[in-house]
């Protein structure tokens, strides 16, 4: 008889142990039903805050027939030259040749921490923007030739990163048409 109790006793136990583990199930996935969401894209006014941060360089040179002035859709600048980088600079360096330290590339040949100096053509030098030391930047990116710690940039491809996932161009938004304008969308979407 005692026995029995035992088992009936611990049947209890496990059936009221099932259902608090089902009452715990279904609260935390009410909770996070209630949890917002991070959005897949910045708002317009976000991207206005940010811009106060993280300014559109106007002192850009558009000369068809000079190099650092064709711009390419961004998939194809990154086919043609190489990858795109997630940097942060570290190193203000002499303008325009900041040094990056890189984040992450998409074909994984540069290693997280390798630090480059950025460099663009001599004819481009005024026209490219500055980037503070801390600055995060996302670019297709390509080994130089001759040197081997450098690394050239399709600069009028390049976004500021900004809270680690969203991109916010760093050239007027007049120069991209509508699917090559990544501004507001997510770093993965680069």
């Amino acid at each position: 008889m005692k026995a029995q109790v035992e088992v009936t006793g611990l049947k209890k136990r496990q059936a009221a142990a099932v259902c608090y583990l089902i009452l715990a199930s279904v609260l935390v996935g009410a909770g996070l039903w209630w949890v917002e969401k991070e959005p897949e894209r910045l708002s317009e006014e976000r991207i206005a805050e940010l811009r106060e941060v993280y300014p559109v360089y106007e002192g850009y040179y558009v000369d068809p027939l000079a190099p650092c002035s064709r711009h390419s859709h961004q998939r194809e600048a990154v086919e043609r030259m190489g990858r795109a980088v997630y940097a942060e600079v570290v190193e203000g360096g002499t303008p325009p040749r900041p040094v990056i330290r890189v984040l992450r590339d998409t074909e994984g040949e540069f290693r997280t921490g390798e630090e480059y100096s950025l460099s663009v053509g001599r004819f481009c030098a005024p026209y490219v923007a500055r980037f503070p030391v801390g600055t995060r930047i996302a670019a297709p990116m390509w080994r130089s030739e001759r040197v081997e710690s450098e690394l050239y940039y399709d600069h009028l491809s390049a976004y500021y990163v900004v809270e680690d996932k969203y991109l916010l161009s760093v050239y007027p938004d007049v120069l991209f048409g509508e699917e090559e304008n990544f501004t507001g969308k997510t770093l993965r979407e680069y």
